[in-house]
């Protein structure tokens, strides 16, 4: 039932973008503003009452409809549902190769904004930073939007996906990011350190494995590193001979583009994002693939269990 389920959730999330619908998060937000003021008696009440208190309900109420096939399934959908990320965050990924292909710096980073709120101009200070930032972010946004989700979904169950999804909003509110309640990101770099491990060991599956292979053996334990981090450093090493391909074309299309000695700051950044964008093209291309090796994994899993 849990593998029907994701694959009708992962269709209508890339297909479709009637998702959002059901994610409306105004009832976590006002359990969190309401119960905010009792952190400086009980730091995590907060915590309890609008992530643990919700998820326990929903597992009282898996119980209780235990028996009846038609009603769980209509529950696990809708929890599953809600739980994917927010926001039609491949549209926005659209958006961002546009303007990469334009080389229009000032897009690059409103977009970026759009799918990870995060970026500002100061990871900007250098041209180089560009493609690290776009990596990760992408990296990052499809993580929590989908794979950790979809994990802990197909092993635990809704009430698992619905923890993570809960987590996540508590972390990003702007209460915690202005440390007016106790922090989740622990808790939520658990959450995210086996799933981000699986991707990244599947980007050595469908690119360049001996390299990347040797990557992610060096974060395989590495709790405390950011998940963005580990799934960037593997891609980059995943897509490696693609991305020489890209460039060896580009080098053949245009050979005299090579006989300019004198580079100005312009052509500079206009060259740092154009391969920016084969980087980025390259890395959706390879994560295509991955969420079809990720699919038929679960799919064999479902037969083998």
């Amino acid at each position: 039932m849990h593998f029907l389920i994701i694959v009708f959730v992962a269709a209508v999330e890339r297909y479709s973008n009637w998702l959002g619908w059901l994610q409306r998060d105004g009832w976590f937000t006002f359990l969190l503003r309401r119960f905010a003021g009792l952190s400086a008696r009980q730091p995590w009440l907060p915590l309890i009452f609008t992530v643990a208190l919700p998820v326990l309900l929903l597992s009282i109420l898996l119980l209780v409809l235990h028996g009846q096939t038609l009603l769980l399934w209509l529950v696990n959908l809708l929890v599953l549902i809600y739980s994917v990320g927010r926001h039609d965050w491949r549209n926005e990924v659209k958006q961002l190769i546009e303007a990469l292909g334009r080389s229009d710096r000032e897009s690059v980073l409103l977009h970026l904004n759009h799918i990870e709120p995060e970026c500002t101009e100061r990871q900007f200070e250098q041209i180089e930073d560009v493609w690290p930032v776009v990596r990760n972010s992408l990296l990052y946004r499809q993580l929590e939007s989908f794979y950790v989700v979809v994990f802990w979904f197909f092993i635990f169950g809704a009430p698992a996906a619905l923890l993570y999804r809960l987590l996540f909003l508590y972390e990003q509110h702007e209460s915690c990011q202005a440390k007016q309640i106790p922090a989740a990101r622990r808790i939520l770099s658990l959450a995210e350190w086996l799933p981000s491990r699986l991707v990244s060991l599947l980007f050595c599956v469908t690119g360049n494995f001996a390299t990347c292979f040797q990557v992610w053996k060096d974060y395989l334990l590495k709790v405390d590193m950011h998940s963005a981090q580990v799934l960037g450093h593997c891609a980059d090493m995943a897509i490696v001979f693609e991305h020489a391909e890209h460039q060896l074309m580009s080098q053949t299309a245009a050979p005299e583009q090579q006989t300019v000695e004198r580079v100005d700051a312009a052509a500079v950044e206009q060259k740092t994002l154009q391969q920016s964008l084969q980087k980025t093209l390259c890395l959706q291309e390879m994560l295509h693939r991955v969420e079809v090796v990720f699919i038929a994994c679960l799919a064999l899993l479902t037969l083998v269990l």
